[in-house]
């Protein structure tokens, strides 16, 4: 089977996490692109049994600056035009709207924390929000938003990102970080120390949150991930 690629953006916010997890315990192939050290480029559609793209404190129109962005966006394009699964999580998922024509812009305010997101009616028909199940509290930590590309199904909301996740043919972009499991949340919190005092959360409180989703046996963010891994291995949505 090809492999699926998971594109870390930001040397400083990498880890695979739950994604990682499900994926191994599935028996699927992976590997990690580092897109901040120029391996976006190797990104060939042709050899993927699936594309995951990570997060990163960059914005997903600045391809000038960030060159990765543009590999990665024209990679989406190949992936979805030869029905290789795709799954966009927070910048991934705003490259992947961008990839598909529709707006990314810096909303007012960011969602940062556990907030709740809200599933739309679609998502019961979604091979992946389906199997998620009802509304649940996701890690997010974004400024910027998207608009619904052309053709995309909604999926879910939030008072602060009204699209907050869409699904176009077998792709699917999302505006959280369903990879944040307790490892990647203390590597990414080491980094920035003073991140939830900047936002006004409690980095105590954050991470007793992190250590309660290790034992959850249902984890909406691990099912989400498991029906990803479904399609993959399925070959078919």
């Amino acid at each position: 089977m090809k492999p699926i690629a998971i594109v870390e953006n930001d040397p400083m916010l990498t880890g695979t996490g739950w994604i990682g997890r499900v994926l191994t315990r599935r028996g699927l192939p992976w590997r990690v692109i580092r897109a901040f050290a120029d391996e976006a480029t190797t990104l060939d559609a042709t050899a993927l049994g699936g594309l995951v793209v990570l997060g990163g404190r960059q914005s997903a129109w600045q391809e000038e600056s960030n060159p990765e962005l543009r590999h990665e966006r024209e990679a989406m394009v190949a992936c979805v035009e030869q029905d290789v699964p795709v799954l966009g999580c927070c910048l991934g998922g705003q490259v992947l709207a961008r990839a598909l024509g529709a707006s990314v812009w810096t909303a007012p305010a960011g969602e940062f924390g556990w907030p709740l997101v809200h599933p739309t009616g679609a998502a019961a028909g979604d091979p992946l929000w389906s199997r998620a199940g009802p509304s649940e509290s996701v890690y997010q930590w974004h400024t910027d938003i998207f608009d619904l590309p052309d053709g995309a199904i909604r999926l879910a909301t939030t008072e602060a990102a009204p699209v907050q996740a869409f699904r176009y043919r077998r792709a699917w972009g999302v505006q959280f970080h369903p990879e944040v499991d307790l490892a990647v949340f203390d590597d990414w919190h080491a980094n920035f120390p003073d991140g939830c005092a900047s936002v006004g959360l409690d980095a105590d409180e954050m991470r007793a949150e992190a250590m309660r989703r290790e034992t959850d046996p249902a984890l909406f963010a691990v099912r989400l991930i498991e029906g990803f891994a479904d399609v993959v291995a399925s070959g078919g949505a």
